[in-house]
């Protein structure tokens, strides 16, 4: 009988004590995880001292791709488009190495000179041979399950390294397809060389504005579509549209943590983190708009699509912190943002290119946070 006793005191401490060793270990990766997003920030000042100017979304003037369009041939198109804000981030994290072995082959191509004694590693199709293959802990998140996980498309272009963190390129609804409007965004990260942003530019104070919030890794292999990191198709979502449409429509009524029916990416390219270096908005970026651990929703058709090629795109930050998600601000520091924040009147109609507009956010204190120059006061 005492033993019985014994036993059931036992499993009751340890029932008390598992969800505290889970909060506890929790605790440490967002520790981590803070740590990893304030020194990529702090590595963007690095650039700025090197360079004079912030790393791009796209397009890298430090590699000579000072025009965004560029199809003279595809290597050189490469560098312009698809090389993002992560590649000329390496050499101020410790990945020299990388960074080198790549570079040279890039200014190369894109002075039109030849690649004698140099070789290309193509930051689009990735084999197991090219450098980036090779797992960069820098840009995941400690508490992201799928960072080694294998995805259906899992083949040449789906082995680059995955990343939790994506730069901030405004306060409006992305349309991916209309690559110019990312010459001028509201954000702190541009594409192309119409525009560098320094700290002059970001009048707003750096300290106000977000260079990077944190983005959970797609997942191909999820029997359901989760509403937090998954991805919805609404049909309806346009330049009338709210973000209340993408808020509440896209919401399984009987499960409301998971989307209603399933929405098919027909390119790792389209995939939310599926690629450190990659470029491409929904994989690299995130806007402040939808709050965070929100739905990402994309204008496409119910039969799936990609969702960088014509879809307005709302690019939700997200990640596996409960109640909100880590941000680094201009000035290298970090807070929690929570899934709670301000976001102003999520049923005012959406402006599609608001990207051009000037002065406060309509989204709240979140939009404000991502905005370089909205003449906003706002903080958390």
């Amino acid at each position: 009988m005492e033993l019985l006793v014994v036993i059931a005191i036992i499993g009751i401490l340890i029932g008390l004590l598992l969800p505290a060793v889970q909060a506890a270990r929790e605790a440490a990766r967002r520790m981590e995880c803070t740590n990893k997003i304030k020194q990529l920030a702090l590595a963007q000042h690095n650039h700025l001292d090197t360079y004079g100017y912030f790393p791009s979304r796209a397009g890298q003037e430090s590699l000579g791709a000072k025009t965004y369009y560029s199809t003279a041939y595809w290597n050189k198109w490469l560098v312009s488009t698809v090389v993002g804000w992560a590649f000329p981030t390496l050499p101020y994290i410790e990945q020299m190495a990388v960074y080198e072995r790549a570079a040279p082959a890039y200014r190369a191509v894109m002075t039109d000179q030849p690649l004698t004694g140099l070789t290309f590693h193509n930051p689009y199709y990735i084999d197991t041979t090219n450098i980036f293959a090779q797992t960069q802990q820098a840009f995941i998140c400690p508490s992201e399950p799928n960072w080694q996980s294998p995805c259906e498309k899992d083949t040449n272009d789906g082995r680059q390294s995955v990343s939790n963190y994506r730069c901030c390129v405004g306060d409006y609804l992305i349309d991916p397809s209309a690559w110019s409007e990312c010459h001028t965004p509201r954000g702190a990260f541009t594409a192309g060389g119409k525009r560098t942003t320094t700290t002059a530019t970001i009048l707003d104070g750096t300290s106000n504005t977000i260079f990077f919030a944190e983005g959970i890794v797609y997942s191909f292999n999820k029997a359901k579509n989760p509403v937090r990191g998954g991805i919805a198709s609404v049909t309806t979502l346009a330049s009338t549209s709210n973000i209340a449409t993408c808020m509440a429509a896209v919401r399984d009524a009987n499960d409301p943590n998971f989307f209603t029916g399933t929405f098919t990416i027909d390119t790792i390219h389209g995939a939310p983190g599926r690629g450190y270096l990659a470029a491409w908005p929904p994989v690299s970026s995130v806007v402040c708009m939808m709050p965070p651990n929100s739905p990402f929703c994309t204008r496409a058709s119910a039969s799936g699509g990609s969702v960088y090629g014509g879809n307005y795109t709302t690019l939700t930050s997200s990640s596996y912190h409960n109640g909100g998600v880590n941000v680094a601000m201009g000035d290298g520091s970090v807070r929690f943002v929570s899934d709670t924040v301000d976001t102003g009147d999520v049923n005012q109609t959406i402006t599609m290119n608001w990207s051009n507009a000037t002065g406060q956010s309509p989204w709240g204190i979140w939009g404000a946070m991502g905005s370089i120059d909205g003449g906003e006061s706002k903080t958390l």
